[in-house]
């Protein structure tokens, strides 16, 4: 509790508030003075009234939908938007305290600007991104050529305009799909000729009646798990909606990418969050799942000794795609400055890349 400390002569007399009667009748009986009792007590109701008045502010934050305090040790605010964070608009300030450093490209907040600068921030981004081979100016095979995307979109639009079936088209592709080696290509046509078959026709404007569950067997498990899952090397897309921990942990994913053991589900390699994109969804509740997703993947890192950990955001019809890398650079003293206000100890950094 803030306020008047207690002495230490007096610490044996700092009890609950319920037995402070026994306490001062024990005193007599020892033959403690009574003023020393008194001062005791006195202590004690200005601990006490502290510690509710700080419980107070608590529920206060809390009602408010506040997540912390973010004033630093001169008295000046760290976020630019409220005395104290707010996961709609301190989302990378709030993951940092986590030991979680959020890269999204030209999306930085101001107290990342501040502390790295802006220029590191965009070189840290650029050079994730070269890491993890996914620029969009790189030329190699991942990339489809213009024949290729042409003859997708042309048996796509021919089915649209029903001048083609929809299982011949779905032939057409799977066949387009065989004939392109390596890489991921393949995959994606096999992803948009299974959503032939699941997709409505016609566009479907009420989304207040799209849940989570339809929308993602509908519209995402199908291309998702051509996408991510990999039969030929025993990695599933789950959507178990509980916890991967044996210990019950308060985070439960929509989304579990595992690999597949013998007859058990391995430790999970990536998770997904979904929200059905309605009236329902706020920003609140995404900004919170992607906050669950950073740190779920920074557990399992931390676990099974990851390199990196994938994961992915489903917001109605939008799709995002995150990876979390462990990293040991230097750049762990500047996000010890970025929450060393928060009084947290520097740990290892996470870097969550968003993409």
């Amino acid at each position: 509790p803030q306020g008047s400390s207690i002495n230490n002569d007096d610490s044996n007399n700092n009890v609950e508030s319920s037995s402070s009667s026994s306490s001062s009748t024990n005193n007599r009986d020892r033959g403690t003075n009574i003023n020393n009792s008194d001062d005791s007590n006195h202590n004690r109701s200005i601990s006490e009234r502290n510690h509710s008045s700080s419980n107070n502010n608590i529920n206060s934050n809390s009602n408010n939908g506040n997540t912390g305090s973010c004033s630093n040790n001169s008295g000046k605010y760290i976020s630019s938007h409220y005395p104290t964070f707010t996961i709609e608009k301190d989302l990378q300030e709030i993951m940092a305290t986590a030991n979680i450093l959020f890269l999204a490209p030209d999306d930085h907040s101001d107290c990342k600007k501040k502390i790295f600068q802006l220029s590191n921030l965009d070189l840290m981004c650029t050079e994730m991104l070269q890491e993890l081979k996914i620029l969009d100016t790189q030329e190699n095979e991942e990339l489809f050529n213009d024949d290729e995307f042409i003859n997708v979109t042309r048996i796509i639009n021919e089915v649209a305009e029903k001048t083609k079936t929809i299982r011949t088209a779905k032939l057409e592709l799977l066949t387009l799909a065989a004939s392109m080696e390596g890489g991921n290509k393949g995959s994606v046509v096999e992803g948009v000729a299974n959503l032939l078959t699941k997709l409505p026709r016609v566009e479907i404007l009420n989304m207040d009646k799209l849940g989570e569950v339809e929308l993602q067997t509908t519209y995402y498990d199908v291309l998702l798990s051509e996408l991510i899952a990999d039969q030929d090397k025993n990695v599933a897309l789950r959507w178990p909606n509980k916890s991967t921990d044996e210990e019950q942990t308060d985070i439960r994913p929509d989304a579990i990418i595992s690999p597949i053991m013998q007859h058990d589900f391995g430790h999970p390699v990536g998770f997904g969050e979904i929200k059905p994109g309605n009236s329902s969804t706020t920003k609140h509740s995404v900004s919170l799942d992607v906050l669950r997703l950073g740190i779920a993947s920074k557990r399992a890192i931390d676990k099974w000794k990851l390199n990196s950990c994938f994961g992915f955001m489903i917001n109605g019809f939008d799709l995002t795609f995150f990876i979390t890398k462990k990293n040991n650079t230097k750049i762990a003293t500047q996000c010890w400055k970025l929450h060393s206000s928060l009084m947290l100890r520097p740990y290892r950094t996470y870097i969550l890349l968003y993409q």
